[in-house]
């Protein structure tokens, strides 16, 4: 399987990306509590859409302290399945989508302080 886990430096996020979908395992369907959260893709966001990601990163981030899923000397840690649906399925995304969503899930790490 051909999987990049990418760490946005010194913040509490981490997400692994998938940019293929033969490559990719089916996962477990997405569970609503946690610090995991699937996207199929963060591209071409409004600024709506962006912010409700944004509330999304902080939820998943707070669920880690709930659940005492933290990283160490880095405290909180939210884990992104990019290129999954809800269900688990791999969907696969593009060079350019992946790297749309890379930027865009920087940014809003930014902005929660990571």
């Amino acid at each position: 399987m051909t999987e990049t886990t990418y760490s946005i430096a010194d913040s509490f996020a981490a997400f692994t990306a998938i940019n293929s979908m033969k490559t990719a395992n089916q996962l477990q369907a997405e569970i609503e509590e946690g610090n995991c959260e699937y996207k199929y893709k963060l591209t071409n966001l409004s600024k709506e859409q962006l912010l409700h990601r944004i509330s999304q990163l902080e939820w998943r981030l707070n669920e880690s302290l709930i659940n005492g899923e933290s990283a160490g000397n880095y405290g909180q840690i939210a884990i992104y399945q990019i290129g999954f649906e809800d269900d688990g399925s791999p969907t696969g995304l593009t060079k350019e989508e992946l790297e749309e969503s890379i930027t865009n899930l920087e940014y809003m790490a930014q902005c929660v302080g990571c």
